[in-house]
């Protein structure tokens, strides 16, 4: 039987098979004890003849300075030579790690820890948080702030020097005290680029450009060193999405990459927090993100797990241990699941996750990939992408139950996701059909499967399925157009709608641009009657009533009938011709 259920210890966080770590004991870092960490034997066999060493970890008693930390050396030995080395953590500087000795051939580098002022309010620029406190091993409160219960670790310390100084330097980038409107911000419409210089600037009557103007310069880019990771979320009639502007320079105003929370109908735009990396994860008005320490002007440092709730004021530090997201996080009404890469010099890939109103996470000792939740269903693939499985969350405690493959044995696929509205069934693409996708039934033994075959012009090399709302779906379709001798020329990708009760595929017309006609949709999100999509560093989003009005043809809602003798005239405004 194909559909073999099959227990994958793997997931029981108890479990040392879990992770590759259990049994080594760790610091509150996440990083190996230094006391009960294996120094190898230094005695060399002489006769062996070793090579001259003269890199900085000649000596074990070698510390360095990395990103205001302390770090020992430990060095790697073969046949009693030095082969390698790597660094261990020590310390964390709350003031900076300063150098004492460099390290040579002749003698061990040393360096020390700054100490503290004893301000109690030390300038925020002499701080590398987290700091440790009487009542806190780890906080960003200094000895005079006050926490709250909404605010524990006075994460706003990280931002809140920056917003101070750039909202009053430059009042329309930055509104004061987070969460906060900028009233000043608009979104912009077909009108505003009439020349259309840029294929990220094309739009329609009905679309408009979420990076705002007065001012403009705001860039919502969605990955970063390569790494995928959505820059914007649509939940609920809002949309929460990543920014900075390129007018505004880290070095003097750190804190300016922010979260921004846009209300769809009110058409306003609210800053949640400040000093943070890209990707965002969004869900019924709370965020979940990565914070960065940029006091001390380290551009790309990694961060801390941070949840925020609705109100943009409540924060919770979800894990005192520095990331870098992998992907984009998972947040739902009951879950928190977090694809990273740890801070430290290791870089060990892994997931964490935890229950949303105990936001405690757990690590999974192997990363997932692909992962999408829907009520206490987990999916995901393994690394190559071949095989794909489906675990439950027991509601009682938090660990994971049975994982199932879902795929049919030797299917190759990519892009499996959940139905939004009903966790038992997974839709996922084909790799060998180009315009097929396969629904698969959790809900009965074995599992039932269905193919859809979409329409599709013969240059379709791949469809994705982006979401699946009930009997609505998103999906991309991508080409490439190639010339006599087979060399492409040309090629892109658009956002469609399918229809699983009918079967039925909705494809946007392309949108002039020049001599041309584009789409420009790489990826993209609905709700409701609400399209999302991106382009380079740019968000856009369409009002598809006003759509439907102008192209009723492509109009694939049950729950709307276009007005096509008094179509909208602009995009989420009631304006009608």
């Amino acid at each position: 039987m194909r559909n073999i259920m099959i227990l994958l210890v793997l997931f029981i966080v108890s479990s040392c098979t879990a992770c590759p770590e259990c049994g080594k004991e760790k610091d509150e870092f996440g990083y190996p004890d230094p006391d009960v960490y294996e120094v190898p034997d230094l005695d060399v066999d002489s006769d062996k003849g070793c090579p001259p060493y003269t890199g900085e970890c000649a000596f074990i008693e070698t510390t360095i300075c990395r990103d205001d930390d302390v770090y020992q050396c430990i060095q790697r030995l073969q046949d009693g030579c030095i082969v390698d080395y790597n660094y261990q953590w020590v310390e964390s500087c709350p003031s900076g790690c300063k150098v004492d000795v460099s390290p040579s051939a002749t003698h061990p580098g040393e360096v020390h820890c700054i100490p503290l002022s004893e301000d109690p309010c030390p300038d925020f620029s002499l701080i590398n948080f987290p700091l440790s406190r009487s009542n806190f091993p780890h906080t960003f409160c200094r000895e005079c702030d006050t926490s709250t219960d909404d605010d524990l670790y006075c994460v706003d310390n990280l931002w809140k020097h920056s917003n101070e100084k750039l909202c009053v330097d430059k009042p329309s980038y930055d509104c004061c005290g987070y969460p906060c409107e900028m009233n000043n911000l608009a979104p912009r419409y077909k009108e505003d680029f009439p020349n259309m210089r840029y294929e990220s600037q094309a739009v329609t009557r009905c679309d408009i450009l979420l990076n705002p103007k007065d001012p403009v310069g705001w860039d919502l880019s969605a990955s970063y060193y390569g790494v995928p990771a959505h820059s914007y979320r649509l939940s609920h009639g809002k949309i929460a999405f990543f920014a900075q502007n390129r007018q505004v320079l880290d070095m003097d105003y750190y804190g300016d990459k922010r979260y921004f929370e846009y209300d769809v109908k009110t058409q306003k735009y609210r800053v949640i927090a400040g000093s943070v990396r890209r990707g965002v994860e969004y869900h019924n008005g709370s965020f979940v993100g990565i914070v960065r320490n940029l006091l001390k002007n380290q551009p790309e440092e990694a961060g801390y797990p941070v949840l925020f709730d609705g109100s943009g004021k409540k924060r919770q530090v979800l894990q005192w241990t520095k990331y870098y997201l992998r992907s984009t996080p998972i947040l739902t009404d009951k879950w928190i699941l977090m694809d990273v890469v740890t801070g430290n010099s290791a870089r060990e890939e892994r997931t964490i996750y935890g229950r949303i109103d105990q936001p405690t996470l757990y690590s999974i000792g192997e990363p997932l990939y692909d992962t999408s939740i829907v009520g206490n269903t987990l999916i995901y693939t393994d690394e190559d992408g071949k095989m794909g499985y489906a675990c439950h969350f027991s509601d009682t405690t938090d660990v994971m139950d049975t994982c199932m493959f879902f795929n049919r044995g030797g299917e190759e696929f990519y892009g499996a996701e959940l139905d939004r509205e009903n966790s038992q069934l997974i839709y996922y693409s084909d790799l060998l059909s180009p315009n097929k996708i396969i629904r698969v039934d959790l809900s009965t033994i074995p599992f039932s499967y269905k193919e859809f075959i979409i329409d599709s012009p013969d240059n379709i090399e791949r469809t994705d399925v982006l979401k699946v709302r009930g009997n609505l779906a998103l999906i991309r379709q991508r080409w490439e157009d190639v010339d006599a001798d087979g060399v492409v020329v040309s090629g892109g990708s658009r956002a469609c709608y399918y229809r699983l009760d009918s079967e039925e595929v909705f494809c946007p017309e392309p949108i002039p641009w020049g001599d041309f006609s584009v789409y420009a949709m790489y990826d993209g999100d609905f709700e409701g009657h609400t399209l999302v999509w991106m382009k380079g560093d740019t968000v856009k989003v369409r009002d598809m009533e006003c759509y439907c009005d102008w192209h009723s043809e492509l109009c694939p809602f049950d729950d709307y009938t276009p007005n096509t003798e008094h179509p909208k005239n602009k995009g989420f405004k009631d304006e009608r011709l």
